[in-house]
Parts: C-alpha cells; structure tokens; sequence
C-alpha cells in the first residue's frame, strides 16, 4: 500500500524502471491473474472472482436481538504448511442481516484445538448468549475427533455437521447474501486477514 515500502516508494510507482507503466498495464490486461505472480511477486491477486472487499461494510456495534452461530472448520497440525482451523461467529438480526462478529483460527495440535474451540464457546455463551456451534465433519474422514469435540462441548448447543458437497458450493449462499449487502463485519483487528482469505477464496 505504499505505507510501508523499505525504498519509500509511493502506492502506484513502478517497482522497477525496466518496463513503462503503458506496458505493464497491457501485460495485467492480458494476462490476468498470473500478472500477480509474474510481476507483483505475489500468487494471487488482491481480490478475487467470488468475494469482494466492497461487499462488506464495517460497523461499531451490533443490533439488539441477534440470533448467534458459529461454525468451525477443523484443522489439525502446527506447521507452517497445516490448514488453519477456522471458527467464524456470525449473527443474523430481526431484518435479516448477517454480520461476522468474531473469527478465531489457528494452527493448534488436536488438544489444543479442542481445548480452544471449548474455550470460545464459553466465551460466546458469556458475551452474546446462546450461541449454537456446529462443526465440520469432512467426508471420507474418521467421525471419531469430531464426535469427541461433541462430547466435550456437552451442556452446549452442538451439532456436527456432515459435510457432502464441496467448499466452493457451500459457500454460495454466504456469497449471494454478501454480494447483495447484506452481510456486515464488526468493527475488529481480524477484519483484514479475514478479508484477504475471502478475497483468495
């Protein structure tokens, strides 16, 4: 963004007086994506096709009487390399606006995680009430580490859900309702990476 480039270059200025900037936007026009990796040094660009930063607007506060759920996609190693688990906590008001309110994720070995994911869940229950939590259960894996997290969230409004479709198509609902404007972020330090992963998505 320009604010933070070692050589003090200002957003927009050429890193490098090699090609003229007329050039390099014909190259970005004909290449697409892979302009970002050729040229940006970065494999991906800012924003992708499916979800758009403009598609969510940032409030300070949420409205009285949401109904709360959080979902979590589970994950287990420390790696660099190792998938995050996600937890995303999102409220849907009387009007029928969603917001995401709060999200956690991590690199954490199966205790950990199941520890964390127990914690949150006291957490939500403190801050916004009753919060139903639900928790992926990937096809062609054992259900054994998720009906365990079930047990251990005993007193809590649990519920595993049995995935059967792919990613891309159980996400098409939250992109429709994001690309009408009508899901909203609260005001909070995660909102950028959350931003970044969506964008990528």
């Amino acid at each position: 963004d320009g604010d933070n480039d070692p050589m003090g270059r200002a957003t927009g200025e050429l890193l490098s007086p090699r090609y003229p900037l007329a050039y390099l936007e014909d190259v970005k026009q004909k290449q697409g994506n892979s302009f970002y990796a050729l040229y940006q040094g970065v494999p991906r660009p800012p924003e992708g096709d499916y979800f758009k930063r403009g598609w969510f607007a940032v409030v300070g506060a949420l409205p009285i009487g949401c109904v709360f759920v959080r979902y979590w996609d589970l994950a287990a190693g420390t790696s660099d390399r190792a998938d995050q688990t996600a937890g995303v906590l999102l409220a849907r008001d009387k009007q029928g606006y969603y917001y995401v309110v709060d999200v956690q994720c991590g690199r954490w070995a199966a205790s950990e995680r199941n520890a964390t994911i127990l914690q949150r869940a006291h957490l939500d229950r403190q801050q916004y009430g009753e919060v139903k939590v639900h928790i992926e259960q990937a096809p062609g894996l054992s259900k054994e580490p998720t009906d365990d997290l079930v047990r251990q969230l005993a007193g809590f409004s649990v519920y595993a859900d049995k995935v059967s479709i792919d990613k891309e198509s159980r996400a098409q609902p939250f992109q429709a309702q994001a690309q009408a404007g009508n899901v909203k972020m609260l005001d909070a330090l995660w909102n950028g990476a959350y931003l970044d992963e969506l964008c990528a998505f």
